[in-house]
């Protein structure tokens, strides 16, 4: 919530951005960090030795990367991936409550429940979100296994 007022009534005056650029730039810069650390953390779980060895059998370090640690970093990293892009699609709903008017799944619900004065809106937004979320988890686990590293 931090980051989306610093980008929208912050950077208001210095540059003109809609609230939709201003969401979208404040939630993936505070995903960013998240997915930075995670990727980060899965290549420093490859041993050392691996990399020494592809430097000795003459890989340049690029090589090196790109075809030895990160095939195996990226097994490694799929699951705080995947539940990053959960917590991203739950975070999305601070956009649309933020001042900032995006109309997303929750806000919808709120507009409807003003208008209807049910609750029926927000019961729907939920399964909605869980919905989606239960599908990504789904993907995940699918990738996981497929993916597997077998010993």
């Amino acid at each position: 919530l931090v980051l989306i007022t610093i980008f929208f009534f912050g950077f208001s005056e210095q540059v003109q951005i809609g609230p939709w650029v201003a969401g979208t730039a404040a939630l993936g810069l505070y995903t960013a960090a998240y997915v930075a650390e995670a990727i980060r953390s899965g290549v420093s779980a490859v041993g050392q030795g691996q990399i020494d060895a592809a430097l000795a059998l003459g890989f340049t370090y690029r090589d090196t990367i790109a075809r030895i640690i990160l095939p195996q970093a990226i097994r490694t990293v799929i699951p705080p991936l995947g539940n990053l892009m959960i917590a991203m699609t739950k975070n999305s709903a601070i956009i649309g409550a933020a001042a900032l008017g995006i109309k997303d799944l929750l806000k919808e619900a709120r507009i409807v429940q003003a208008r209807t004065f049910s609750a029926g809106a927000f019961v729907w937004s939920a399964v909605g979100y869980l919905i989606i979320t239960v599908g990504m988890t789904i993907l995940v686990r699918y990738l996981e296994k497929r993916l597997v590293i077998r010993r």
